[in-house]
């Protein structure tokens, strides 16, 4: 099973987190197909930011403030840690994160390489993740979408196993 929480936009309280698996919160299971045992499964949670829309690093970066950035990144973090369910277990195992950016228009989009995802993985550290070093997090990915009816970030969080 693959959990998946969304949260509307600007609404920081866990109890309006809705999962949208109806399963138990963060304990969802995907198997990679096959005749794996239980052990070779793999755990992974997608969380979903409504109407969030993600900064650049040209942004970031540019003569942005540092009062700037770190105001960013504490908003980014309190949307993240908003969405997830305060009984969800840390991963154990290394993860992997996939960051999607769902854009309104072509405009706005940004490049993949352009996210600044790394925001929104730090959001997750000392709750679904312990650390954000290669030891807990093998790889970190951003797509660039188009979607015109439902602009949002989704980031996934899936757990290496058989490395």
């Amino acid at each position: 099973m693959h959990d998946q929480v969304t949260q509307s936009k600007g609404n920081a309280d866990h109890s309006t987190a809705r999962k949208a698996n109806g399963g138990q919160p963060c304990r969802g299971r995907l198997s990679k197909g096959g005749n794996m045992s239980e052990r070779e499964e793999q755990r992974a949670i997608t969380l979903t930011l409504i109407d969030e829309k993600p900064i650049s690093w040209n942004k970031m970066y540019a003569g942005l403030h540092w009062s700037k950035r770190k105001a960013e990144a504490d908003r980014v973090h309190l949307a993240v840690r908003a969405v997830l369910d305060p009984a969800c277990d840390t991963f154990e195992n290394p993860v992997e994160i996939t960051v999607r950016a769902y854009f309104k228009n072509q405009r706005e989009q940004l490049d993949a390489s352009n996210i600044a995802a790394k925001i929104y993985e730090d959001g997750l550290i000392g709750w679904l993740i312990k650390d954000d070093t290669p030891e807990y997090v093998r790889s970190m990915t951003t797509v660039s979408l188009l979607d015109r009816d439902n602009p949002r970030v989704e980031i996934e969080i899936k757990e290496v196993v058989n490395e």
